[in-house]
């Protein structure tokens, strides 16, 4: 695994190499810190580092702040998913309350289920927010996923970029993306218009997008 090149917090002088050690005093740092998925969405960055550990701030893609690679080890080939072009859209807003959560640990196509609670514990929570929760999980068990479920980064980011999110890679500190869901939305909606219209005296004008 190559990492982006992170300066040593000890020393300030060394770069960590790909087992977190430093090239200059030695100094050796917990991989567990080292992010495995960074995530964008309305309310921020979400960097998730394995074993249930997490950290979360106010960034963009542009100005990132959790996921800043001058702060955070992102080891080159980095998935990066970028929720907020999905959310723009039906389908992606429904993703939202339908689609799995991420255990970055799990393997491609390996799935945690969420343990099925008892009928009184059921009860007690159908009146708040995770109550409704569970009616949507009760209604998905036909399904192979459910929306407590967990799945792999793999599994998670395609059933994102499915519903329109935009996905990368971290190479060099740089966010390189694959694809571009706005413009390819607005594509789509100029194939529909057509290229050309006309006008009432008959002469034709380019389409105004």
């Amino acid at each position: 695994m190559t990492f982006v090149a992170h300066t040593c917090n000890n020393c300030h002088n060394g770069t960590l190499d790909c087992e977190g050690v430093c090239s200059n005093c030695k100094a050796a740092y917990d991989l567990r810190s080292v992010a495995k998925l960074v995530v964008f969405g309305e309310g921020g960055d979400t960097v998730e580092y394995g074993g249930g550990s997490r950290g979360s701030g106010y960034g963009r893609p542009s100005n990132p702040h959790a996921a800043d690679p001058k702060t955070t080890i992102i080891p080159d080939g980095t998935i990066v998913l970028d929720k907020r072009p999905a959310v723009e859209t039906k389908d992606g807003l429904s993703w939202v309350f339908r689609g799995p959560m991420v255990n970055v640990d799990l393997k491609e196509g390996e799935i945690e289920r969420c343990p099925t609670p008892s009928y009184l514990l059921q009860e007690a929570l159908k009146t708040n927010a995770y109550g409704a929760l569970l009616a949507i999980h009760r209604s998905q068990q036909e399904h192979e996923v459910t929306s407590l479920d967990s799945v792999s980064i793999v599994d998670y980011c395609a059933g994102w970029v499915k519903v329109g999110a935009r996905i990368g890679h971290y190479e060099g500190g740089e966010i390189i993306w694959h694809n571009d869901p706005r413009a390819e939305r607005a594509a789509r909606e100029r194939a529909m218009v057509g290229p050309e219209s006309v006008t009432p005296d008959g002469a034709t004008q380019k389409e105004l997008f």
